[in-house]
């Protein structure tokens, strides 16, 4: 088994956030140690976009071979995965199923990939289950406005607050005609499920109406 030291991760849930996205608050874990394997794309793929659960005997192969430099923690099911295109580190559960996961540093990411080139691939042995949502792969600027704009159109729609609404309604689709609550579904439904930054505009509006308050 091959073994990584010295690396930075930056564990997420569900979704894998890029480098660029990392903030200071976050939980960055200094790994002192941790397991790589090579695999196929596919199977990266997989790792990255599925809910999955792990096979056992996998599981066991990289139980406790993770350790921090804090207070020498060790991350029980933990291991890195690599296509020799890019690196992902990934927690599991004692069940197999993926807790969360992490990107690298460019430069951390480059220098490991170059390292495991000579490495064997494996195939590792899974069940495959749901893909993961299209909205967890928004940046975190845009699932934190998304999440804005969801939560004051419902307290809009619920105040009955029509000439607010109808306002917002206008910026997005100024020609169409249609009643409060169709308004609103609308709204609603299109910045849950296909948020652009059209919709920026909409949460520059409200943000400026809540500091006016």
């Amino acid at each position: 088994m091959t073994y990584i030291y010295d690396v930075l991760l930056n564990f997420t849930e569900l979704r894998v956030l890029e480098f660029f996205e990392w903030k200071e608050t976050d939980k960055i874990e200094n790994i002192k140690k941790i397991p790589i394997f090579r695999i196929s794309s596919e199977q990266l793929y997989d790792l990255m976009n599925y809910d999955i659960t792990m096979n056992n005997d996998f599981l066991e192969t990289i139980k406790d071979e993770t350790s921090t430099y804090k207070n020498k923690l060790k991350l029980e099911y933990s291991s890195l995965f690599t296509d020799l295109n890019r690196v992902v580190g990934i927690q599991f559960t004692k069940k197999g199923n993926i807790i969360s996961r992490s990107s690298l540093l460019i430069d951390e990411e480059e220098d490991i990939i170059i390292e495991c080139h000579t490495d064997e691939e494996v195939k590792l042995h899974y069940d495959r289950k749901e893909k993961i949502e299209s909205n967890r792969f928004y940046t975190r600027e845009e699932q934190t406005k998304r999440k804005y704009i969801l939560e004051e159109l419902e307290k809009i729609y619920t105040n009955n607050e029509k000439d607010k609404l109808n306002y917002l309604y206008k910026e997005i689709y100024p020609n169409k005609k249609m009643s409060f609550q169709n308004k609103y579904q609308t709204l609603k439904r299109e910045i849950e499920n296909n948020y652009s930054s059209k919709y920026n505009i909409l949460y520059e509006i409200l943000k400026l109406s809540c500091t006016k308050k």
